[in-house]
């Protein structure tokens, strides 16, 4: 009997100290989140960096690329944002806003005048995805563009 009590003892502290503790996957992503929060790319970036090494498919993952895509596009680090778009795409296919990403892979070319660029991803939405919000938002890009692209022309005239 007395063997039965140390064993529930020792199983309810096990159980306190580990099941309440955050785990370290939690600790990274969290201090990430509160630097980004608080307008500390540099740590954020840190910290959302290291969380994408230890845990590349942790539950988190995505979060951090996303973090990581806005504090690049904040520092005008285009290529880096279109690098963890391509990184989220390449590494979680069934990921329900894959469209938007490749959206937002045009609309970073948008902003940098890599106007054909562009054009061919807000193009690659609408026949991947068509019927879907995110292929009327690339074909209402592609108009702008078309406009945008067409008075640049007349005023070269």
């Amino acid at each position: 009997m007395f063997q039965k009590i140390i064993f529930i003892f020792i199983f309810i502290l096990f159980f306190v100290i580990n099941g309440f503790s955050q785990s370290q996957e939690d600790k990274i992503f969290k201090i990430g989140i509160d630097y980004f929060n608080a307008h500390k790319y540099q740590f954020a970036k840190r910290y959302l960096d290291r969380y994408i090494f230890l845990f590349p498919e942790g539950k988190n993952s995505i979060k951090c690329y996303e973090i990581l895509i806005k504090i690049s596009l904040i520092n005008k680090n285009y290529l880096k944002a279109i690098k963890y778009l391509n990184t989220v795409i390449k590494l979680f296919p069934s990921e329900i806003n894959i469209p938007s990403y490749y959206n937002k892979i045009a609309d970073v070319y948008f902003q940098t005048g890599k106007y054909e660029k562009s054009l061919q991803y807000y193009n690659y939405v609408i026949i991947k995805f068509p019927n879907t919000p995110e292929a009327e938002y690339a074909q209402f890009k592609i108009d702008q563009i078309s406009l945008l692209t067409s008075s640049i022309n007349n005023e070269d005239d």
